[in-house]
């Protein structure tokens, strides 16, 4: 019976670990992946761990044509940097290289769109009053977020759900050895 034991023990210990030893991933940013903003004066990017001083990023247009920015601050588990221009309205992507602390390079990317409320057009609905005439008016237009999965969130659950498993399976086969 401790055979079995010890064996789930390992086989938990073995699972648990894959997460303290993963490579470094982007945890937040800002502005947030898929996220309409009116203006951004600065974008920060934040990691699951601290980044080595090597790491550096890009903003890009949709048209592909590189953006000025500030120099990059790295400070921990945060790189950040201010834009130097006023984005146009658009949609643009951040390419990111970093060295994470374990010596791995990784990189990733994410985009997000920037949309002026002032030069946006907003629908027009025709409300009829009680004379029968009608007036136009304007509805405001929303932007939307989107918020980014934690990668990390993704693996525990997997972890979890192959422990669940395991446990299963050990549990039949100790039940089943007792049988015989």
């Amino acid at each position: 019976m401790w055979k079995y034991i010890l064996f789930f023990v390992v086989c938990t210990l073995f699972l648990f670990s894959q997460s303290v030893f993963a490579h470094t991933g982007l945890k937040t940013s800002s502005p947030q992946d898929k996220q309409t903003v009116e203006e951004v004066t600065e974008i920060v990017l934040e990691f699951n761990t601290k980044v080595e001083q090597k790491s550096t990023y890009s903003l890009t247009n949709e048209k592909g044509e590189t953006i000025e920015i500030g120099s990059i601050q790295i400070d921990g588990k945060t790189m950040k940097s201010e834009v130097v221009d006023t984005l146009e309205d658009g949609s643009y992507t951040v390419n990111w290289k970093i060295v994470g602390a374990d010596g791995h390079p990784i990189d990733g990317k994410f985009s997000f769109t920037v949309k002026n409320p002032n030069e946006t057009q907003t629908p027009v609905l025709n409300n009829t009053n009680e004379s029968g005439s009608s007036s136009a008016t304007t509805a405001p237009v929303e932007a939307t977020a989107v918020t980014q999965t934690s990668f990390t969130v993704n693996i525990a659950i997997i972890e979890v759900t192959i422990l669940v498993v395991l446990a299963l399976l050990c549990l039949v086969y100790v039940f089943r050895n007792k049988v015989r």
